[in-house]
């Protein structure tokens, strides 16, 4: 919590970075410096995700254990983070957010099996239609109009593009996780601004069906019949992560390994005495 408003803070006061951090890049066996990005306290916008998004995600399921009492420090620190996404206008963090929730208020009137597995679905489709088969004139009005984002999603198409043909020449073993330079040399970035494509292209087929396997297990335990607000949440959080993948690469994916121990357990953060024990006997 504390991370979240001090980074909050840092974006108040120091609108144009915190602290400022070099790029290279190697031109003719010399490194020069490419562009300085502006960070704040948790670092660029688009990595901070990876820390207050789980942060929100905690705050929000301590909120529904309670007895929605929220307190004044939790509240404040969600409300922080929510407004450091909007002040920088991440376009990733923005975009996860919305589909937290919306699908935390549809899952009110879907079952929860239902409600994963379409997640799977039109996070694949996503994946084949946007990254992929790049329809995404499609939907120009919501990335040009409304996230102010041109449709190359800042040149990652090209990167998209370059990392394919890296995994069709090396589908097996992958590239390993080598230096940053390395990858800016062969895709022009030093990662796929895709997660599902830098597992791939890091590590082979077996990371990538490894990733996939954590993800569909913690789709499974989040998929019981008994529905509380707590498993909503996580399930939304489960796609906002998997929506924030499609053009980032997080390379930590720590808000993964949050969700995961989470989900295993979430029969013991139901928001009510009623549900703990329906989801305890679903359970068993």
């Amino acid at each position: 919590g504390w991370y979240i408003i001090i980074n909050f803070v840092t974006i108040i006061l120091f609108p144009d970075g915190f602290y400022l951090v070099d790029n290279y890049t190697e031109v003719n066996g010399v490194m020069m410096i490419r562009d300085q990005v502006p960070c704040y306290f948790l670092g660029f916008r688009n990595v901070m995700f990876t820390t207050i998004f789980p942060g929100i995600i905690l705050n929000l399921i301590d909120y529904n254990i309670v007895g929605k009492k929220m307190n004044l420090f939790p509240m404040i620190s969600t409300i922080c983070g929510f407004l450091s996404f909007g002040i920088l206008w991440s376009a990733t963090s923005i975009s996860a957010s919305v589909v937290l929730l919306f699908v935390y208020l549809l899952g009110k009137r879907i079952d929860s099996k239902t409600l994963v597995n379409t997640i799977y679905i039109i996070t694949f489709l996503f994946f084949v239609f946007i990254v992929v088969l790049r329809f995404q004139e499609m939907f120009s009005f919501i990335i040009v109009d409304i996230l102010k984002k041109d449709l190359t999603f800042t040149n990652r198409t090209q990167i998209w593009d370059k990392t394919i043909e890296m995994i069709k020449a090396s589908p097996i073993f992958g590239y390993g996780y080598r230096d940053h330079q390395f990858y800016i040399d062969l895709i022009g970035a030093s990662h796929a601004h895709n997660y599902y494509l830098d597992v791939w292209m890091r590590g082979g087929i077996v990371a990538f069906l490894s990733f996939v396997y954590l993800i569909k297990k913690c789709g499974t335990a989040l998929s019981f019949g008994i529905k509380c607000k707590n498993q909503r949440l996580l399930i939304a959080m489960l796609w906002s992560m998997l929506i924030a993948f499609e053009t980032e690469s997080y390379i930590s994916a720590v808000n993964l390994f949050v969700l995961i121990p989470l989900a295993m357990h979430c029969d013991k953060i139901a928001d009510g005495p009623a549900e703990k024990e329906g989801i305890a006997k679903n359970v068993a």
